[in-house]
Parts: C-alpha cells; sequence; structure tokens
C-alpha cells in the first residue's frame, strides 16, 4: 500500500462535503421558520441524518489508528476529548454571552447549562447552548468504549469470527435503539473489509462488501448507500496513490468541527442580516433565488469556522496536547 496516512486527505474532502450539507439543512429548516420561503420544496432534508457518516469516519479512523498503534489508548482518548471539548465549551460560552448581551434571560434556564455541559446527554433538540453539541455525545461514548475494552480491541478486529461480531453487536444495538453506535460498526467494518485486504479473500470481500452495501440500502435508504459506497470507493483509491491533496482546501478541511459549531452562531447572524437586507430594500425579491442564499450562508459559517480553528480550536489543542498527552 502506498502512504496509507494520507488516507486522511480523502476522509476530510467527504468530512468538507457533509459538514457543507448539515450547515445548509439547518439554514434551510431557519428559513423556513422564518417564513421566508415555503417548505413545499425542501433541497436539504436528507441532511437531517448526514450525521451518521461522521460516525462511519469515526470508526474508521479509530480502527486505522488502534491497529497501526499510532499512538495508546490512553493518549487516543484524551485527544479526542482536548480536539471535542474545549471548542464546544467556548462556542456554547460566547452563545451564552450574546444571549447575556440582549437580555433573553427569560429563554435560559437550568436545563441548557447541564446539556450543554453533558453534550444533551445524546437527545436531538434538547435545550442546548450548542444545539448540535447531542452528536458528540455518541462520539465520546464510543471513544469511551473504545478505551475499556483497550488491546481487547485490536484482538477482536483482528479476530477470524469478527464479521460474525460485528453482525450480533448490530443487531443488538438496533434492538436496543442504539443506532447511532451502529455507524461506528460501520466503519470498523469499512476498515477491516479495505485495510486488511491480505487476511480476506478477494471473493469474500466482494461478498461482504456488497451484502452490507444492500442491507444499508434495504434499512437506511439510497443515500446513507451511496454514502458509503463513495466512502468506500475514495478510500480505496487513495490507498492505490491517488493524491487527494490540496493546499488551498486543506485549510477549509481542517476546520470542518469548527464549520460544524460556528453555525449555531453565524446561521442566527445571517438570518438577521437577510431579514435586514429585506427590510432595507422593502423587498423579498432576494428571497427569488436560493442558490445565492445558500452560498452565502455556508460561505459565512466557513470563513467563521477557519477563524474560530485558527484563533481558538488550534491554540488550545496544541498547548493542551503538550500539557496531558506524552
Amino acid at each position: 500500500m502506498k502512504n496509507e496516512k494520507s488516507i486522511f486527505h480523502s476522509i476530510e474532502w467527504i468530512r468538507l462535503v457533509v459538514c457543507s450539507i448539515i450547515i445548509l439543512f439547518h439554514l434551510e429548516g431557519d428559513l423556513i421558520s422564518e417564513s421566508l420561503i415555503d417548505d413545499d420544496l425542501r433541497f436539504f432534508s436528507f441532511g437531517k441524518e448526514s450525521i451518521g457518516i461522521f460516525f462511519v469516519i469515526s470508526g474508521y479512523i479509530t480502527s486505522f489508528q488502534i491497529i497501526r498503534q499510532e499512538k495508546g489508548m490512553h493518549n487516543m482518548l484524551m485527544k479526542r476529548l482536548i480536539r471535542i471539548y474545549p471548542t464546544y465549551l467556548f462556542v456554547g460560552t460566547l452563545y451564552l454571552i450574546i444571549r447575556i448581551l440582549f437580555n433573553r434571560f427569560d429563554h435560559i434556564s437550568l436545563n441548557h447549562f447541564v446539556n450543554t455541559i453533558f453534550l444533551s446527554f445524546g437527545e436531538r433538540g434538547a435545550k442546548n447552548f450548542v444545539y448540535v453539541g447531542w452528536t458528540l455525545f455518541y462520539e465520546v461514548i464510543f471513544f469511551s468504549i473504545i478505551y475499556l475494552l483497550g488491546d481487547n480491541f485490536q484482538k477482536i478486529l483482528n479476530s477470524k469470527y469478527i464479521f460474525q461480531i460485528i453482525f450480533l453487536s448490530s443487531v443488538i444495538l438496533y434492538v436496543f435503539n442504539l443506532n447511532y453506535f451502529i455507524y461506528h460498526i460501520l466503519g470498523i467494518l469499512l476498515y477491516k473489509s479495505i485495510n486488511q485486504e491480505k487476511t480476506i479473500k478477494a471473493s469474500k470481500k466482494v461478498f461482504i462488501l456488497s451484502s452490507l452495501s444492500f442491507l444499508i440500502y434495504i434499512n437506511l435508504g439510497v443515500y446513507y448507500f451511496l454514502a458509503f459506497v463513495i466512502t468506500g470507493i475514495l478510500i480505496q483509491l487513495e490507498l492505490s496513490g491517488i493524491n487527494f491533496k490540496n493546499r488551498w482546501l486543506l485549510s477549509f478541511t481542517k476546520a470542518t468541527y469548527s464549520m460544524y459549531l460556528i453555525q449555531v452562531l453565524t446561521l442566527p447572524l445571517f438570518m438577521k442580516l437577510l431579514k435586514y437586507t429585506i427590510n432595507f430594500y422593502s423587498s423579498r425579491n432576494i428571497l427569488s433565488n436560493r442558490l445565492i442564499i445558500y452560498i452565502f450562508g455556508l460561505f459565512l459559517t466557513m470563513i467563521f469556522g477557519i477563524a474560530l480553528l485558527k484563533i481558538i480550536e488550534s491554540p488550545i489543542n496544541n498547548y493542551l496536547q503538550k500539557r496531558f498527552i506524552k
């Protein structure tokens, strides 16, 4: 295999696309809730479940790192928590300050603080200063489970019964309605099928991936089917030597986490700017071109996301990693 470490470039491209879809999904929802556009034709309704693709990527990368022993279990967990929590709490605090400045105390309750600290306990739509924070709950739990498994996780991955274990685990998670963790398992299976092909016969590998793709199509729909297939193809292409690295876009791909968080501030700001523009020109004709609105809303979030990465996320991550990661 050629330069397996470069695989993260193709995955970062996928992250950027999925993050953009989620931002546009929320922007579209805000436009509809403000009665600025009709709900008759939603372009990004599929964005509601796009978060599952992030979980698939997480499962894949975690397997990649552990098998190659790029970092110890403790360091891996600490690095993930350091990346997730400080920037997340910063955005939540900034959101709270903005609310206080605008004297909107009636919209703040104890639940907001509790849910913000504990990532909404994984509950979508819970009161939280960072409404997208619920997704991070599943990431933290997944990392914690992998940490508790320790070296056993690598043994499970290398077990000859790994596919039976994955299938049984998926069924149990499905029965207990823990579907988001199934996506992490899909990522683990994707890694096992693609990166450890030496231990899998070609015919068996094709059968596994084809069966899995079919099950995804039947149970999750065409969107997840296409996302899973495209992800697998891109990873395979990069492993074959195709270079996905692009210096100009690297700043965007690195800032996907910051973009994902900062949308809770930039989208309300964009809505205020849009309504001010409509009132200033005394016309709603501005809304006739949705594409322009979506582009500006997404661009604003991307710019602020890059700023958040440069000013907060990267400096804090670098400082804390030097202090707590050996």
